[in-house]
Formats: C-alpha cells, sequence, structure tokens
C-alpha cells in the first residue's frame, strides 16, 4: 500500500483491527522505534535548550572582563 491508496482507501474494522494487531507484534521486535508524543518532544527540546543555556553562560563567566 502506497500513500496515495492509503489516504484513498476507506478501511473496514476488520482491516483497522488487523493493523493495530501487527502493530502490537512489531512493538516487541528489536529496532521497533515508538514515536514520542508532542509533550515528551517539548521536554526533551526544553531539556536542551536548559542545557545550552548553562554552557553558553559558563563561557560568558570565564571571559575576562571588557575593561582589561
Amino acid at each position: 500500500m502506497n500513500e496515495s491508496e492509503y489516504y484513498a482507501d476507506e478501511f473496514t474494522d476488520a482491516e483497522l483491527h488487523a493493523m493495530a494487531d501487527a502493530r502490537e507484534f512489531h512493538l516487541g521486535k528489536d529496532g521497533f522505534v515508538i514515536q514520542l508524543t508532542d509533550a515528551q518532544l517539548d521536554r526533551l527540546a526544553d531539556h536542551g535548550q536548559r542545557l545550552l543555556d548553562v554552557e553558553c553562560f559558563k563561557r560568558w563567566m570565564n571571559k575576562p572582563p571588557f575593561w582589561k
């Protein structure tokens, strides 16, 4: 099934249940990646921004004063 078929077709309940069962089967396999939620992505981005801010502040504090 390609992308155009996916969006153009209507699915029966049996097909949807089969796809859901297949996903549950693949969740247990190595290499299958679960997609993060928006809230998790926001927390990761916030954490990364804080780490960058701390590093920037450390570099700023280690600079000699501008009047020397």
